[in-house]
């Protein structure tokens, strides 16, 4: 069995580029964090205020394995898209998805006999820039299905 873990600073040699792929991202596309929680004991109080009827339908998502279940090819294609509809220079844009592809063709595992992996899909835990990568993928999915989900349980 392998486990998802990498060392980015003993055995991933591009540490640097996913640090700056990382920081370029959240200078060039800033994510709306529409549904997530700030503040638990706020969000707490507001749901004992909320009316529960019998109707009422909570949700709750949790992700296991997050960052080995994200999809590489469609979360360069959401980034892409968030790129372009964002004022970013095309030379600026360009050279962030070549950085998204190298690093994401260069994750590196261990695996339960100590021996060094190439990932092939997912991102890497432990890697710099997957926190920021996943967000992308997780935000895409809130903002394309939540609504129409709400909508569902509201008619």
């Amino acid at each position: 069995m392998i486990r998802c873990f990498v060392d980015t600073v003993n055995y991933a040699p591009e540490y640097k580029l996913p640090k700056l792929l990382a920081t370029k991202i959240k200078q060039f596309t800033p994510l709306p964090y529409s549904f997530n929680i700030n503040n638990t004991t706020e969000r707490i109080h507001e749901l004992k205020r909320a009316p529960i009827t019998p109707t009422s339908t909570f949700a709750y998502l949790d992700i296991t394995n997050m960052y080995c279940n994200i999809p590489i090819t469609e979360t360069k294609q959401i980034l892409d898209e968030m790129l372009t509809s964002h004022p970013t220079d095309p030379r600026i844009k360009s050279e962030l998805l070549n950085w998204y592809e190298i690093i994401t063709k260069e994750d590196y595992f261990l695996n339960n006999n100590n021996k060094i992996n190439m990932q092939t899909d997912g991102l890497a835990m432990g890697a710099i820039s997957s926190s920021i990568l996943s967000e992308i993928f997780l935000q895409h999915i809130e903002h394309t299905h939540i609504p129409g989900l709400a909508q569902t349980i509201s008619s």
